[in-house]
């Protein structure tokens, strides 16, 4: 999953002077506004309720570090909705120069799990599986054929956030460059991230 910042007619015919003659302002406002978007989706995930949407509840912190036990995996204190993919949502600015910024998952690791966890799944319950949930205090009854994980959606609820924000943002980024409250920050890094799609 992934949210696509395009630049669009349809601004005041002042934005789209300054957009004409100062092209680099235009890039550099999109790129911005690009990372505004992916604060917002990182912010939405730490919430646990993307777009005021909030997230299936996880399995209890307790239970789920006797599982992790039983997998053999390292334990932790606290268990997060997506966990470590909070860290895998950047921004695509390589289109730039078509008024394009996309926003979603840098992995195709990322894109693979993040869009399981968006979606939902089923795990089918074999011998192996039942006898490690046993291990860890959790009794699967014998009629039990699948596991659900419950879909926990993240771009989706956050689209309307964006679509809202966005144009908001580029107008704020280009207008103080236009009145000369802030000047225009060269990058700090020559690094530039691919957004999987």
């Amino acid at each position: 999953m992934f949210t696509k910042i395009q630049y669009s007619d349809g601004v005041t015919p002042l934005m789209q002077q300054i957009i004409e003659d100062k092209p680099q302002w235009f890039k550099s406002a999109l790129k911005s506004t690009g990372y505004w978007a992916q604060k917002e989706i990182k912010a939405g995930i730490r919430s646990g309720a993307p777009g005021g949407q909030r997230y299936a509840r996880l399995m209890p912190a307790f239970l789920r570090r006797r599982l992790e036990e039983a997998f053999g995996h390292d334990t932790r204190r606290n268990y997060k909705p997506l966990g470590k993919l909070v860290n895998a949502v950047g921004y695509d600015k390589t289109k730039v120069d078509r008024g394009v910024v996309i926003v979603g998952w840098l992995s195709m690791a990322a894109v693979y799990i993040g869009s399981k966890l968006e979606k939902g799944f089923f795990t089918l319950v074999t011998g192996r599986l039942r006898t490690i949930y046993n291990m860890a205090g959790i009794k699967i009854l014998g009629s039990t054929t699948q596991i659900t994980v419950v879909a926990r959606p993240t771009y989706e609820p956050m689209r309307p956030i964006i679509q809202a924000g966005a144009p908001k943002q580029m107008e704020l980024k280009l207008g103080s460059y236009l009145q000369g409250v802030q000047e225009r920050s060269a990058a700090r890094s020559k690094r530039a991230y691919i957004v999987y799609q």
